[in-house]
């Protein structure tokens, strides 16, 4: 049984092991006189860079206990968390890193160590450093984003040997696609170069799911840090790892570059964005590769120059620009135009040019320092230093149940101790779930089985927590309630979710409906998915006008004005067949209610405006459910405007 002791040592004499460290981890979240020290062990620990040990451990471990260093791993992250503002610990005596950037910094830096050590990727076990990635995304999401040590870290150390870019790749495959991204957009911010990426990540990028999720950033969502060089740097990875999938990227790109509605409804930021993309992928591939697609691509191009000449000024010259670049490298017949933007067409041919010179890699982290932490002084290692620390002293490596004493030597205290000894300890599996960042932990794990406790709990959490978190939280629990799938075939799933989005709707209605107006026009959302959300956003609106929010007005202005498109225009030139005659009915029949309950609110003019002209757009559809739809949404509207009005 292990025996718990707290003794003066020097930080010399510390070995930790995923053993003694979970048992520490119990003591820091345990309320007891002997809490702080225990939290200092733990902070002393990762400042000697102890911790890195247990890491270096967990890569040698069996598959069998990848569960075991999960929840560890969970318990490890989440300290900060679980004892900052605790009652009963006194705040001022807490150790400066334990707050969550000191924190962050200090985990991520044990970890670098530990990668260090290893030489050997046949025996690798990545799970640990997995998890840490993962949980750190999900927790403390700014702190890993911005952490350029940490990315840079890994350009530079994949550098130095072919086992250390395949262990760093072994690490990344096993992540998920959302956490797979997340670490894409950051290594793109904080290291931008292609041959860095390839390192990294390796082929796994292009293939299955995360190739999907690669082409949405692309095409759909953008890079966050949305310049040439990155997007240069994202096709010219794929260039060097999967270059037959340059043509399919560029055929794609160009097919979509042309298409009447993109070029007419489509923002101009987003629209740089695959011009640049579109121009890159042209400047990556070779000769033998160009010809195959040259007929295809000079047929488009020509195809949807129809569109961009009658665009706006500034997509028109945009358009003409990328004509002008993608033809001369495919060697087809240029057209004879003089662009205005000079310095957008040079900005163009550039990244179209396939001799790119590509920039010598420097990086700041120093791979035997790596980096100090906050400007804190850290802990040396001085023999005549002598602290108070938590040791473990291991008689036998299971770990089994501490029983603490229950009586107590201070005379003067009035309450006796509480008898614990019949508790039933709680299942690690089936554990409770208070909190809504515990709910997205398991939302963004596909293998979870505790989706439908989540969807359950969610109305709850947001009359209670959500309106004081981030509005980003709330686009992000919704992303994730939208993507999951009925796993278990539950006959009450679709109720679940309904009244999930529409708690989160009520709770925080304007950012709510940003990200669910957004989420109908998302191709990658199923059609029941779509109308899950028109019934929600219509919901949310109904209680907000029960409650006397004062946000309704807002909130239906955004829905309203983004279900219509500012007024129907893209709708009018939608060719209504299938199943979008459903969805376009629905949307009409939806948004007639949203208006009937805007009455009285600041922006109702603007909502019925925007309705009106919608209805107009999508008359001549042609298809008898959507014109009785539209009749209906007239006789609404009437009915709601005054007599003196209609005069």
């Amino acid at each position: 049984m292990a025996e718990l002791a707290i003794e003066k040592l020097n930080l010399l004499d510390n070995s930790p092991t995923i053993s003694s460290l979970e048992s520490l981890l119990h003591l820091v979240i345990k309320p007891s006189p002997e809490q702080l020290s225990h939290i200092t062990s733990l902070t002393n620990l990762l400042t000697s860079n102890d911790v890195s040990k247990v890491f270096t451990e967990a890569a040698a471990a069996p598959i069998s206990d990848n569960p075991r260093m999960t929840a560890l791993v969970i318990n490890l992250v989440k300290v900060p968390d679980r004892t900052i503002s605790m009652l009963g610990l006194d705040q001022t005596s807490l150790p400066p890193h334990l707050f969550p950037k000191q924190y962050c910094r200090l985990l991520i830096r044990n970890m670098a160590t530990s990668l260090m050590s290893l030489t050997n990727p046949s025996f690798f076990n990545p799970t640990m450093f997995c998890a840490v990635i993962r949980q750190l995304f999900l927790t403390y999401s700014e702190q890993i984003r911005d952490s350029q040590q940490w990315w840079q870290f890994l350009a530079k150390w994949t550098l130095q040997s072919e086992s250390s870019s395949i262990l760093c790749q072994k690490m990344m495959a096993q992540l998920e696609v959302v956490v797979m991204e997340k670490s894409l957009l950051a290594v793109l911010k904080h290291v931008g170069h292609p041959h860095a990426l390839g390192r990294i990540f390796g082929s796994s990028l292009t293939q299955g799911g995360k190739y999907s999720a690669l082409l949405h950033i692309l095409f759909v969502r953008g890079l966050s840090d949305d310049t040439p060089a990155s997007v240069a740097c994202l096709v010219g990875y794929i260039a060097r790892v999967d270059r037959d999938k340059l043509d399919q990227l560029l055929v794609k790109g160009v097919r979509v570059w042309n298409d009447e509605v993109e070029v007419d409804q489509g923002e101009y930021t987003h629209l740089l964005g695959m011009a640049w993309m579109i121009c890159a992928t042209v400047g990556q591939m070779v000769e033998e590769q160009i010809e195959k697609v040259k007929e295809m691509v000079i047929k488009v191009m020509m195809k949807g120059m129809v569109y961009w000449l009658e665009a706006a000024r500034h997509k028109r010259v945009l358009g003409m620009s990328v004509a002008l670049v993608v033809l001369g490298r495919v060697g087809g017949s240029v057209p004879d135009w003089k662009v205005e933007n000079k310095e957008l067409l040079e900005q163009l041919s550039n990244l179209a040019t396939s001799m790119r010179v590509v920039e010598k890699e420097k990086y700041e982290v120093d791979l035997v320092e790596l980096w100090e932490v906050g400007g804190e002084e850290l802990i040396r290692n001085d023999k005549d230093k002598v602290i108070f620390k938590t040791i473990i002293k291991e008689a036998d490596t299971k770990l089994k149940q501490i029983k603490d004493d229950l009586d107590s030597d201070d005379d003067d205290d009035d309450l006796p101790a509480y008898d614990m000894s019949d508790d039933t300890p709680a299942s690690k599996d089936q554990a409770p779930i208070h909190y809504l960042r515990e709910v997205l932990d398991h939302l963004s794990d596909p293998e979870s089985d505790r989706h439908e406790d989540c969807l359950s709990l969610i109305p709850k959490l947001s009359s209670t927590h959500l309106q004081h978190e981030d509005p980003s939280l709330v686009h992000e629990l919704l992303q994730l309630v939208l993507c999951i799938h009925d796993q278990q075939a539950s006959p009450v799933w679709v109720t679940l979710r309904q009244e999930a989005i529409t708690s989160v709707v009520r709770a925080r209605p304007v950012p709510a409906a940003k990200c669910l107006v957004r989420a109908v026009y998302d191709r990658e959302n199923t059609l029941d998915t779509k109308f899950a959300i028109l019934d929600c956003l219509q919901a949310g609106g109904s209680l907000l006008r029960e409650d006397g929010s004062a946000e309704l007005g807002e909130y239906l202005t955004m829905v309203v004005g983004g279900l219509c498109v500012g007024g129907g225009g893209a709708w009018g030139r939608l060719k209504v067949s299938g199943l979008e005659t459903s969805i376009l009915t629905h949307t009409v029949l939806g948004v007639a209610s949203m208006v009937r309950m805007g009455e009285h609110t600041t922006g109702w003019e603007g909502q019925v405006t925007d309705y009106l002209e919608f209805l107009l757009s999508v008359a001549g559809a042609g298809k008898r459910p959507v014109q009785a739809a539209v009749l209906h949404g007239l006789g609404v509207v009437a009915a709601l405007i005054p007599p003196h009005m209609l005069a």
